[in-house]
């Protein structure tokens, strides 16, 4: 999903909560040089990582091509600030990558919490109002399933740091569609479906 917005010349990552760098691989074999920022002890899995133990919003130590956020929304009670300070990490046209378990469903309907970790719930149209009203250009968000755990219904974005021109216009744009786009995603078949088949085992 990410691979087609990448330039060819490989840049610098900062992968946000990305424990050791486990699903960093691929950008290492790429040439990119790769930071990951996480507070959990532990030495990179690649010796070329840079481990930084910080936490994220104290971090300003560097300006990237691109940022990884996997699985990091959901636990911060402040998304937005999170992206705000990603986008001023992040170089001119530098990219944000963000993805967010789909667990709307489960306290609009069964009125209980999914993951107990878990602080904010995220549908298509509520990540991508809040990766444009930090300043980017939402050019892709997705429903799939994750591949942390196969069986995970996910959210994927890719936000591309904009001037706060574009992004103003881009906020302003269609807020009532995106009320009912989150309404009418709660019952989007793809999470019930897969939940369902982990009932059964499959």
């Amino acid at each position: 999903m990410l691979a087609a917005w990448l330039d060819r010349t490989p840049g610098s990552v900062l992968d946000v909560g990305g424990r050791n760098g486990e699903l960093m691989g691929a950008f290492i074999r790429r040439g990119y040089q790769v930071n990951v920022l996480d507070m959990e002890a532990g030495e990179p899995v690649f010796p070329s990582i840079r481990k930084i133990r910080l936490p994220f919003l104290r971090w300003d130590g560097g300006r990237y091509d691109l940022i990884t956020m996997l699985h990091v929304l959901e636990h911060t009670s402040t998304p937005s600030r999170f992206l705000c300070h990603a986008h001023s990490l992040l170089k001119e046209q530098g990219l944000l990558y963000v993805e967010v378990p789909s667990e709307l469903l489960t306290p609009l309907l069964f009125r209980r919490v999914g993951d107990y970790r878990h602080i904010g719930y995220f549908s298509r149209q509520t990540l991508r109002r809040y990766i444009e009203g930090a300043g980017f250009e939402c050019l892709s968000c997705r429903l799939c399933l994750g591949f942390v755990g196969s069986r995970l219904p996910v959210v994927r974005a890719i936000g591309r740091k904009v001037t706060a021109a574009r992004a103003e216009k881009s906020l302003h744009m269609g807020s009532r569609g995106k009320v009912i786009g989150t309404v009418a995603e709660a019952f989007h078949p793809m999470p019930v479906l897969v939940r369902l088949m982990n009932r059964l085992g499959f």
